[in-house]
C-alpha cells in the first residue's frame, strides 16, 4: 500500500508575513507613516493619526498663507518703489510753478 504524500501548507501571503524593518521611524514619509497609524488596531494610535493629520494640514495652509503674505509684501514694496520713481518724473517734467 502507497502512503499518502504529506500535505504541504498553503503559503502564506506576503502581506501576512511580518517584513523587517528597513526605515527608521526618522526615514519613514510622513505619508506612510499615517497610513500604518490609520490601519492599526489600536484606536489611540488610529486617533495620533488623524490628528496628525490634521496638524500637517493645519501647518499646510499657514506655510502657504505665509508665502502668500511674503509675495504680496515684496510686489507692494516694487510697486511703491515704481511709484516712487515715477513722481520723482513727474516732479522732473511738471513747469515750474512762478
Amino acid at each position: 500500500m502507497a502512503t499518502a504524500p504529506a500535505a504541504i501548507p498553503a503559503p502564506t501571503p506576503l502581506a501576512a508575513v511580518p517584513q523587517p524593518a528597513t526605515e527608521s521611524p526618522e526615514q519613514l514619509p510622513v505619508g506612510k507613516l499615517l497610513a500604518w497609524g490609520d490601519q492599526h488596531d489600536d484606536p489611540a494610535v488610529q486617533d495620533q493619526a488623524a490628528r496628525a493629520r490634521a496638524a500637517l494640514a493645519g501647518l499646510r495652509q499657514r506655510y502657504a498663507a505665509d508665502r502668500e503674505l511674503a509675495a504680496i509684501t515684496n510686489e507692494a514694496e516694487q510697486l511703491e518703489k515704481r511709484l516712487a520713481e515715477l513722481r520723482a518724473r513727474e516732479q522732473e517734467l511738471a513747469p515750474a510753478k512762478p
